[in-house]
């Protein structure tokens, strides 16, 4: 009974081991039918596998570039743990090229452009002369092209020194003027070797950043060829120019401090007698409106001042009017007085 228990819990274990691992390929399709559906859609089609070449290729474009905006995207949230669109496609089950299709590329590095940058383009006639000999034999040989430039130039040219050739101010260090063929050969080698295993580095990262299930990625380092295997790739023009991409380095001839400084002091100068003019301008403009406004409150003032006499004049205010009767009264009253002094005398 108690083997059988066990039995019973391991068989449980892998079957949910196997639903959980099951689980990202679904959630990977599941977001993948939802950027399709966002697409048909936005075309306003119902099936795309009837549509022409051109409008294929479109479909294909909109859907791609909605699944690459979801890559950072979590879509599968455990609580505990949280994936993105590219951790599911990363641990999705792998059917392969045989069950879903894909892009084989085999790529190759060119060795005779890394010889002839080495050489520093050299036109010794004996060095072109075996160079153009080693690239028509490659065509037909397994053999990379170092191997085949080494075997050419001891045929055009047996007493031939390739130090005088390949002792440039790049190599100067690894290839001295009095170094023998043999030497000369295994620098280049190793050059040419690890600028192999550079671009088999480069690409494998592309491919990590494309976000390909299981991408297979060998390398023949006896023939220099990088053999890339991608199951599931829809769009394989894309992936070409993805892989075929150039990186650029680009050199910029910039200024010393010293060259510079003065004019630097000099701008520097020239934008604070600006920024003074333009806050000395400021201030004569504010105190220009402070004195027009004085100005006009003045003007106010003895307009005002001039209106008060003439109003004073013209109006019979209650005032004026008992003023008035109080001097007729007085007038009354000395007129009575002076009648009085007649009649006594």
């Amino acid at each position: 009974m108690q083997l059988k228990g066990l039995v019973r819990f391991v068989a449980i274990a892998l079957i949910a081991l196997c639903l959980f691992q099951l689980s990202f390929t679904w959630m990977a399709h599941r977001v993948e039918s939802k950027a399709e559906a966002t697409v048909k859609s936005l075309m306003k089609i119902s099936d795309s596998e009837k549509l022409p070449d051109s409008l294929q290729t479109i479909f294909k474009a909109k859907r791609n570039h909605i699944l690459d905006s979801m890559n950072t995207e979590v879509v599968y949230n455990l609580g505990v743990v949280k994936y993105t669109y590219q951790d599911c496609k990363q641990q999705e089950l792998a059917m392969g090229l045989d069950l879903q299709g894909g892009m084989s590329v085999v790529l190759q590095v060119s060795e005779e452009d890394l010889v002839d940058v080495m050489s520093g383009k050299s036109q010794d006639p004996a060095f072109r002369k075996a160079f153009e000999k080693a690239k028509a034999a490659q065509v037909n040989s397994q053999e990379n092209f170092v191997t085949l430039f080494k075997n050419a130039y001891k045929e055009v040219a047996p007493e031939g020194r390739l130090a005088a050739i390949f002792s440039t101010p790049e190599l100067h260090d690894k290839i001295s003027f009095n170094a023998s063929n043999d030497d000369v050969m295994r620098v280049i080698e190793k050059e040419v070797n690890e600028a192999v295993k550079r671009t088999h580095n480069i690409i494998a990262s592309r491919i990590d950043k494309f976000g390909v299930t299981q991408p297979n990625i060998s390398l023949e380092e006896r023939t220099g060829r990088i053999i890339v295997e991608l199951p599931g790739v829809d769009n394989p023009d894309r992936v070409r120019k993805y892989l075929q991409a150039t990186a650029k380095l680009e050199f910029w001839e910039t200024f010393e401090n010293a060259e510079i400084a003065p004019s630097l002091d000099q701008a520097n100068k020239l934008i604070s007698q600006h920024l003074e003019a333009l806050a000395k301008e400021k201030k004569d403009t504010s105190k220009s409106a402070v004195t027009l406004t004085a100005a006009s409150e003045d003007t106010s003032k003895k307009a005002a001042t001039a209106l008060l006499p003439a109003s004073a004049g013209n109006e019979n205010t209650p005032a004026n009017g008992k003023n008035a009767k109080a001097d007729a009264k007085a007038n009354d009253t000395s007129a009575s007085a002076r009648k009085k002094l007649q009649k006594n005398h």
